[in-house]
């Protein structure tokens, strides 16, 4: 990972994503973030794309009637093993 630059934190939490690093990606004002953490512990800021409204897994996506909900095939597999 390469670091861009080091940014402040103001005091109700918010920072400015850099203007090279929102030209390089494509981001613009309606451009929605996802905020993860991985394994490490690590945040991990990326794109929004479609993800499990239930877990937050992009595995196997199906699309729920809202056509920006999607559920995971491991979520649908336990929803299925509780209503039988």
């Amino acid at each position: 990972m390469k670091l861009i630059e080091t940014r402040q934190i103001d005091e109700v939490g918010r920072f400015v994503l850099p203007m090279s690093i929102r030209k390089k990606c494509c981001i613009d004002a309606e451009t929605k973030i996802d905020i993860c953490i991985d394994c490490q512990g690590q945040i991990v800021l990326r794109k929004s794309s479609l993800h499990c409204v239930i877990c937050g897994g992009t595995d196997e996506l199906k699309r729920m009637r809202n056509e920006h909900d999607c559920v995971c095939i491991h979520c649908r597999i336990i929803i299925k093993r509780m209503d039988g």
